[in-house]
């Protein structure tokens, strides 16, 4: 007979879980460093060159929300597929204990 099996690793959810939340804090920390060194060394651009920095600037933070929004999605289904499995698993067991 063949069937068909889900096997639901819980523990290796949770990790994934911290670790897509983990992998943010680590991307907003680093993208937050290098902004921080550009403007020090963009402080005193004046003029056309300061423009298209700031146009590219705008860019990139545009960009890096919409890559912590993605992140963000990421971690909160993992969270939300841990918890639905977690109650298909209590609803299995207790059709079997007669619950």
């Amino acid at each position: 007979m063949d069937f068909d099996i889900t096997k639901v690793n819980f523990s290796g959810l949770d990790t994934g879980e911290t670790e897509f939340q983990n992998a943010f804090n680590r991307l907003v920390t680093e993208l937050e460093n290098l902004e921080n060194k550009l403007n020090t060394k963009t402080a005193i651009w004046q003029g056309s060159a300061k423009d298209a920095y700031d146009q590219t600037r705008r860019i990139w933070q545009q960009e890096a929300k919409g890559l912590a929004d993605i992140v963000s999605l990421l971690a909160k289904n993992i969270n939300i597929t841990n918890m639905n499995m977690q109650d298909v698993e209590r609803i299995n067991a207790a059709m079997f204990d007669g619950k």
